[in-house]
């Protein structure tokens, strides 16, 4: 049996590991949530997985908050690099 990498990672950890797949311009896991799921699993453990799916299920149903903080992010770090923003 394979033991997870993170075991005792914090909710926190999980979700950020989850973000790392999310295509934000398309707002879907262009690799599946089902492999995302998996990769949950393998790096933190069965404990995990609940709060995977509902990581996942926030982030594609589009009410993650973070999403819209990080493009608000982007968009200032480029403004503030002197970068022009075309609509």
């Amino acid at each position: 049996e394979n033991k997870p990498e993170m075991p005792n990672a914090s909710e926190e950890d999980v979700q950020e590991f989850i973000k790392s797949f999310f295509d934000y311009t398309s707002n879907q896991f262009p690799k599946g949530e089902t492999a995302i799921l998996t990769a949950v699993e393998k790096k933190f453990g069965d404990a995990h997985i609940r709060t995977a799916q509902e990581a996942i299920h926030k982030m594609t149903a589009g009410k993650d908050q973070d999403i819209e903080n990080f493009c608000n992010d982007i968009v200032f770090s480029l403004k503030s690099l002197g970068g022009s923003l075309r609509s």
